[in-house]
């Protein structure tokens, strides 16, 4: 088990490695209890008693021993510090969002194709040479293709967009070995044929945005509001591409490559272009010609000479429509498993983002505005600074004081509405001479600004709110960082030092969780660190 902290320390807020710690002989959600709650009293000095009063929430992975509703580790965590939130990791949610393409029978032939495509060359060092010389006598990128790794995010997007980028010499490799090689036969239909060729340019803006999500998901400092935002911004991209009518019907610049090909020029970003053959189609490549399989019949009454053109203008507008149904599917699950509760909004109150917002959607109406954030208020007051009873009946007193909140509300108001206005105006207008849109400015006014904000001397007229913006901003929305310290930990845990014991090897992981290096080292301090440490032999000699 790997435990990560995010807290606030000298006006800043800190993201820390605390241990990588064996679970033991029970793998159970009970026993992994006992394993965490040791490891943070022996690592960080906090007992039970004490995270009632500061464990403001934990992030784990959606399995059901983490998260289960009556059993999970963080059901039982919550029924000790009835404050804790429990946080799904938002970077797993979208990625299990994406995984629902592969129940679709029309994304799933794509996704074996590719998958087929970087194993067949992959398994023979000859295979990869040829291909090699055949990007460089197409003028294609020096790219490989990548093996589709179900462990990572969104594996499929980078592994589809190297292969279109090299798809000639592919196809080129594949012509060559077709007469000897069954495989190569299979691989070559599949790459040819108009549902996986025409459907991988089809669903490469889906996957495309659904990779733009899942990466900035998986960076380390998120803040109130940027998961709702990115998610928003993805379902927005999303409809602009495949729901829009007239972008289907006008096969318009959103699918510029996929309307080259069909139109037989050379599509843009490939060393091949379609051939029209009364009623076929072929893909030329160098001195080669390979027909299109799977395209539709032409309908009655279409002229000889237009029937290579329609069919392929068929088959790229079907291919559209199948991915415009996924992309219906991928926004439902978006929604389903990144769902913005009360509680996810209201928590946006402290960042300036939540008041420009505000302020557009009530037109700045002082009323509506006031009414909205007394509503989100209450929200807070109630899991934040309301008295909760834990599992054994005690009760356990909230993390900030009501009665001094209710008293510096319009402080807080106020002060909430000069920082949002003054921030809004600084952005619009940055001293670097940048011109910034709203929703540039908009999303600016999240991120980094809301911990700049709140990282200043903490005034006394609104000091209860200043404790409750630094409670939100340790609430961590993922769990990326414990899996990449699994992988960081490979670099310690060595063939050759396999016998690290869990001290040394948590002072290693330690180490190199830090940003020192041989120069900046704090020998000093360190050395005198040591002495002190207890007394040491043989240091008069």
């Amino acid at each position: 088990m790997n435990i990560e902290s995010r807290f606030w320390h000298d006006l800043e807020l800190h993201l820390g490695f605390v241990c990588m710690t064996d679970i033991g002989e029970d793998p159970s959600a009970v026993g992994q209890k006992k394993v965490l709650l040791k490891a943070l009293n022996d690592y960080l000095g906090m007992p039970l008693d004490v995270l009632k009063k500061k464990l403001v929430a934990v992030a784990a992975d959606g399995c059901n021993t983490m998260q289960g509703s009556n059993g999970g580790l963080l059901t039982l965590l919550q029924n000790e510090c009835p404050h804790m939130l429990k946080i799904s990791c938002t970077a797993h949610g979208a990625n299990l969002a994406a995984e629902i393409l592969d129940n679709l029978p029309f994304f799933k032939r794509i996704s074996d194709a590719i998958r087929m495509a970087a194993t067949y060359f992959h398994r023979s060092p000859k295979r990869t040479a040829v291909l090699k010389k055949y990007q460089e006598e197409f003028g294609l990128p020096q790219l490989r293709l990548i093996t589709v790794n179900d462990t990572r995010w969104m594996p499929i997007n980078d592994a589809m967009d190297n292969l279109l980028r090299i798809l000639p010499a592919v196809i080129k490799v594949l012509d060559l070995d077709r007469k000897n090689d069954a495989p190569a036969r299979t691989l070559l239909y599949e790459l040819t044929s108009a549902p996986v060729l025409f459907g991988m340019f089809a669903v490469r803006p889906l996957l495309s945005s659904l990779g733009v999500l899942t990466k900035l998901l998986q960076t380390s400092h998120l803040y109130p509001g940027d998961v709702a935002e990115a998610v928003e911004n993805c379902i927005s991209t999303i409809d602009v591409t495949y729901l829009e009518d007239k972008e289907l019907n006008n096969m318009g610049l959103k699918w510029k490559q996929l309307q080259d090909l069909i139109e037989f020029q050379q599509a843009v970003g490939t060393s091949f272009k379609l051939l029209p053959s009364n009623n076929d189609v072929f893909i030329k490549i160098g001195a080669s010609t390979i027909s299109i399989k799977e395209l539709p019949d032409v309908p009655a009454g279409v002229p000889q000479s237009e029937c290579s053109r329609v069919r392929s203008k068929m088959g790229a507008v079907a291919m559209i429509e199948e991915a415009k149904k996924a992309a219906e599917v991928v926004k439902t699950e978006l929604k389903r498993r990144l769902p913005t509760t009360e509680l996810m909004k209201a928590i946006c109150l402290i960042t300036p983002r939540y008041w420009m917002q505000l302020k557009r959607n009530t037109s700045s109406n002082e009323l509506e505005m006031l009414k909205q954030v007394q509503t989100d208020m209450d929200v807070l007051f109630k899991q934040f600074a309301t008295s909760k009873l834990d599992i054994h009946g005690d009760t356990v007193a909230g993390f900030v004081d009501k009665a001094a909140l209710t008293e510096q509300f319009m402080e807080f108001y106020g002060f909430m509405r000069k920082n949002a206005a003054f921030l809004e105006a600084k952005l619009e207008r940055p001293g670097d001479g940048v011109v910034r849109t709203k929703t540039e400015v908009f999303e600016l006014a999240g991120k980094e600004e809301v911990e700049r904000l709140w990282g200043n001397p903490t005034p006394t007229n609104i000091s209860e709110y200043y404790r409750l913006a630094r409670l939100i901003l340790s609430i961590p929305f993922g769990s990326v960082a414990n899996e990449r310290r699994f992988s960081g930990m490979n670099l310690d845990l060595t063939a050759l030092r396999n016998r690290l014991e869990e001290m040394h090897l948590n002072t290693c992981m330690r180490l190199a969780a830090t940003a020192y290096n041989v120069e900046n080292f704090p020998y000093q301090e360190a050395c005198e660190c040591w002495l002190e440490e207890k007394e040491r032999r043989g240091l008069d000699v």
